[in-house]
C-alpha cells in the first residue's frame, strides 16, 4: 500500500499519547517491568521506574524512541550501582543505527553479536506483549473520531508513528479510525521526520502541512520538513481535540495559523512538560 495525495491539505497524527491514552501503559505496565526481568534489575526496580518514567513520560525527553530512552534509564541506574555487562556496546548502537526498530536491532546482531544487544532485542519484544495486552480495545481520547473525521474531508492524514506498523493497525481499527485515515506509518518507515518528508516527497505544500502530536519530538519532526505543528497536551487532551476541531483546523486551511500561533501553543505545551520535571 502506498500514500498518494489527493486533496491539498495533509495532516500527520501521532498515536500513542495523542490519539490513545497509551503512554502510562506503554512506560509503566510494559517497558518498566519488562526491563526488570530481561536485565534484572529487581534490586533497581524502584530507581529505574523513576528514571524512565521521567525521561519518557515527565520531561522535555516525553516520546523519545524506546531504545535511546531504555538506554538513558539503564544509565540512571547504573549510576546506583547495577551491574549490565556491555552497555557500551548497547550505547553504540544508539549512535550509529540508522534505525531504531526491531529489524534495526536484528541487523546489528547480525554484524556485531553481543549479549546486551540480544537482551535488548528480548526486552523490546516482551515490551510489545505486554502492552498489546494492555492496549486491547483502548478507546481513543474524546473529541478524536470526530475531529479526524472533520479533518479528512479536506486533508490527507497519516499517521506518523514510532510504534510498530503492526500495532498500529489493529489499534486503529480496533477503535474504529483506520477508514478515517489514508495512510498508517510506523517505525518501519523510519523516523518521525522521515515520514514527513515520505508524504512531502508526494507533492504537498510545507505551510499545507501539520503535524498533531503529544512530545517535543513531533514538533521536531514538524519542524525539520517544515510543516506546522499542533501540541496535544498531556492531562488535557480532550480539551485540545476540541480547540483543533473547533477553531484551529479551520485556522489552518483557511491560512491562518500563523507560526506566531504555532509557538503560543507550543509554549503552553513545552512549559507544561518543565512544569513535570522532577
Amino acid at each position: 500500500m502506498d500514500f498518494c495525495k489527493s486533496k491539498e491539505y495533509f495532516v500527520g497524527v501521532d498515536s500513542d499519547g495523542t490519539v490513545f491514552d497509551s503512554m502510562k501503559i506503554k512506560h509503566t505496565y510494559s517497558f518498566i517491568p519488562a526491563a526488570v526481568i530481561i536485565f534484572e534489575l529487581e534490586d533497581y526496580a524502584d530507581i529505574f521506574k523513576e528514571a524512565e518514567e521521567k525521561i519518557n513520560l515527565y520531561s522535555t525527553t516525553r516520546g523519545i524512541n524506546r531504545f535511546p530512552g531504555l538506554l538513558l534509564a539503564l544509565r540512571e541506574t547504573e549510576k546506583a550501582g547495577s551491574k549490565i555487562e556491555e552497555l557500551d556496546e548497547f550505547e553504540e548502537f544508539v549512535k550509529n543505527s540508522s534505525s531504531f526498530s526491531e529489524k534495526g536491532v536484528i541487523e546489528w546482531i547480525e554484524q556485531r553479536p553481543s549479549k546486551i544487544m540480544d537482551k535488548v532485542l528480548q526486552w523490546s519484544r516482551l515490551s510489545d506483549s505486554f502492552f498489546e495486552k494492555g492496549t486491547e480495545n483502548l478507546p481513543p481520547f474524546e473529541n478524536v473520531k470526530e475531529t479526524i473525521a472533520y479533518m479528512n474531508a479536506n486533508a490527507n492524514i497519516m499517521v506518523v508513528s514510532a510504534a510498530s506498523s503492526k500495532s498500529l493497525q489493529k489499534d486503529w481499527k480496533n477503535a474504529g479510525l483506520s477508514d478515517k485515515v489514508d495512510f498508517i506509518a510506523g517505525q518501519e518507515f523510519g523516523k518521525k521526520k522521515e515520514q514527513l518528508l515520505y508524504a512531502k516527497e508526494r507533492g504537498f505544500d510545507s505551510e499545507h502541512m501539520l503535524m498533531i502530536g503529544d512530545a517535543p519530538g513531533d514538533y521536531e519532526a514538524a519542524v525539520g520538513t517544515g510543516a506546522m505543528f499542533y501540541p496535544i497536551i498531556p492531562g488535557k487532551e480532550k480539551e485540545c481535540w476540541d480547540k483543533l476541531h473547533n477553531k484551529y483546523f479551520d485556522m489552518f486551511i483557511n491560512g491562518k495559523y500563523t507560526g506566531e500561533t504555532e509557538q503560543e501553543l507550543y509554549k503552553e505545551f513545552e512549559d507544561f512538560l518543565k512544569g513535570e520535571e522532577k
